[in-house]
């Protein structure tokens, strides 16, 4: 009888033990709800996470892929350096000895001059233009200078004639803006310089161009 009972005593200790072991397996099982949504959200965190480290790496490729700006050592230099000095503009005098040198014929007689004038229609028109010029301003030296004949007086310019092509100018540099014209003979728009154009026989006004020249002379006179 006491081998039974204690038989069944461990019958029944090793049932209540196996009871225990499985009501903790289940207890172990089910997870409070608080557990559950700290689940998920790891879940979430873990899926979102490996999208933002590939963000992360193909915006570092892309970093390494473009070439950094070179910075260009000669642009640094020309800043740092002194600012080159101005090249100083020539004057016309001196342009044109630079270019030219000195005319061969500067303070020559102009008698050559008017013989080689062509055509002839304004080599006669360069001759009468002539008469007037010498009547006008008969104190004035002629001579060629710039390859023209011109009238100088008291050191200074009064007129000058240029043949052309078609037409022959009588021109007046300094006193070209001062001067009467009652005949409204004189063209241009320069600074000073000033000039009657002779086309033909009919533009040899003669009175109206010797007073322009006897104009020009005396104001020659007055600022020379």
């Amino acid at each position: 009888m006491a081998k039974r009972a204690a038989k069944r005593k461990g019958v029944a200790t090793t049932s209540a033990r196996a009871s225990k072991a499985s009501a903790k397996r289940s207890v172990a099982g089910k997870t409070s709800p608080t557990r559950k949504a700290s689940a998920k959200k790891a879940a979430k965190t873990s899926t979102k996470r490996p999208a933002k480290n590939a963000a992360s790496r193909s915006s570092a490729k892309k970093r390494a892929a473009k070439p950094a700006a070179k910075k260009n050592p000669t642009t640094r230099k020309k800043a740092a350096g002194k600012p080159r000095p101005r090249r100083k503009l020539a004057t016309r005098k001196g342009a044109a000895s630079a270019k030219h040198g000195a005319r061969a014929d500067f303070g020559r007689a102009a008698d050559g001059y008017f013989r080689s004038i062509e055509p002839a229609e304004v080599k006669r028109l360069a001759g009468e233009l002539r008469k007037i010029v010498r009547e006008g301003a008969p104190r004035a030296i002629e001579l060629l200078k710039w390859g023209i004949p011109c009238y100088i007086r008291n050191g200074k310019g009064v007129c000058a004639i240029r043949a052309h092509g078609a037409h022959v100018t009588l021109q007046f540099w300094e006193a070209g803006i001062d001067l009467p014209d009652p005949g409204g003979l004189l063209e241009g728009t320069g600074k000073r310089l000033r000039h009657v154009k002779i086309r033909e026989r009919g533009d040899l006004r003669r009175d109206h161009l010797l007073a322009l020249v006897r104009a020009a002379a005396r104001w020659n006179d007055e600022h020379g």
